[in-house]
Order: C-alpha cells, then structure tokens, then sequence
C-alpha cells in the first residue's frame, strides 16, 4: 500500500462528508462517493458523462428502465445494460434502423462469445434471418 493511513483516514472522512475522492484500483483509477448519499453519487460522473466521454466503445452502462423499455429486453429486471459499439457496421445499422437495438451477445449462455465467423461460430446463430459481416477488432466483451 502506497497510501499513508492518515491519506486513508482523510478519504474516509471525505466520503462521509458528501464528498468525491478519486482511487486507485487493481485496473484505474476510479472516482469514489458515498453509495447511500444521493447527493454525493448525483455528484459523480453520470451515465451521461460517461456516454459523452467513451461512446461509442467498448462501455456498457447499466440504467434504470424506462417506460419504452419493455420487460422482455431486461430479463423482466428493472434495468437495461445500454452501449453504443464503435464499429462501423453496427454503427451504419443503428443509423439505419433508427431506434435502439437488442444485442446481447451471439453465445450460449455460459458459453464463450465468438468474434470469429467461421462456417458455424456458435448455435445461436441458427436462429438468425440475416448475418451482417465485419470484423470483432476487441475480441472481448465490454466493460
């Protein structure tokens, strides 16, 4: 730990406070506020912020489901996982299509996602009236 224990005694009492404090983590560094204080979480980087900043990429945003969302989509949850993939045919088709599209992963449950076409990636894809050829260049799923 690089951190002195007073550094972390002071972020404590930040975060008590109503306040914002930015932490390393094992990946970045991420920006903390206290989770039961609406105020200090309405202070942080918002859905909207974060949309701003890393879409389209390789970001998903998990929202609470509004009234056009139907319960089909979510799982029957209460939430949607929302993102905007910076892929050019993906993008060309939601700017086609002009609405939001349902995509979950191509896979199984429990499977691994393919990101390569081969003459069958995976049998979900039997079910599908159309594929639309590209690349996947991340080859993992999204944050």
């Amino acid at each position: 730990m690089t951190a002195r224990t007073s550094d972390i005694e002071k972020a404590a009492g930040v975060l008590r406070t109503g306040g914002l404090v930015a932490l390393p983590t094992e990946t970045v560094d991420g920006l903390g506020a206290n989770a039961e204080d609406p105020v200090a979480v309405a202070r942080m980087a918002t859905a909207r912020l974060l949309a701003e900043h890393f879409w389209p990429g390789p970001l998903t945003l998990v929202l609470r489901r509004g009234p056009r969302v139907p319960l089909e989509a979510t799982g029957g949850l209460e939430t949607v996982a929302v993102r905007v993939p910076d892929h050019p045919v993906a993008l060309a088709l939601l700017a086609a299509f002009g609405g939001g599209v349902t995509a979950p992963s191509a896979s199984r449950f429990g499977s691994i996602s393919p990101h390569h076409r081969g003459p069958r990636p995976c049998r979900a894809w039997d079910a599908v009236d159309f594929v639309l050829v590209g690349p996947c260049e991340v080859g993992v799923e999204s944050t």
